[in-house]
């Protein structure tokens, strides 16, 4: 299917019978269930669309690079722990101690110097962490979703 422009609004037909509303001023997207819709999605419709959403982004600044190699590193954490599970039914080997502390190292060195590049101290960070804890752990707000919580 073609993206259909109508003024600030586009939409295209998904698999399924749900459309994408594309509402350019108000820069969201929004997932439509409607069932009457028949209309294949159509991939490269949706890459032109995306494409007028996007913009280069300068990523010269010296926090760009351990801020990826942390989100890359602890996805490595999450998939050995993945394959624990998937594999060994969350069987933990000594080998997967042994693979984990060096993924783990990994993650901290990246936290490390992204606290290093921010100009926060790591010892700061955890302190504060352990702050908030304490506090939602008083208040009886350790489960639930939110910084604020």
């Amino acid at each position: 299917m073609a993206l259909q422009e109508t003024g600030r609004r586009a939409r295209l037909g998904l698999v399924g019978g749900a459309t994408l509303d594309w509402f350019a001023r108000e820069a969201r997207l929004n997932l439509v269930t409607d069932q009457s819709s028949s209309d294949a999605f159509d991939l490269s419709t949706y890459q032109q669309a995306a494409a007028r959403t996007g913009a280069p982004i300068a990523t010269d600044h010296p926090i760009v690079y351990p801020t990826l190699g942390l989100a890359n590193e602890a996805g490595e954490v999450a998939g050995k722990v993945k394959k624990i599970f998937r594999d060994r039914q969350g069987v933990i080997t000594d080998a997967d101690r042994e693979a984990l502390t060096l993924e783990l190292g990994d993650v901290l060195w990246y936290l490390s110097e992204l606290c290093t590049r921010l100009g926060i101290r790591l010892e700061d960070v955890a302190a504060r962490n352990i702050a908030k804890l304490a506090d939602r752990a008083s208040r009886g707000a350790i489960r639930g979703d939110g910084d604020l919580r």
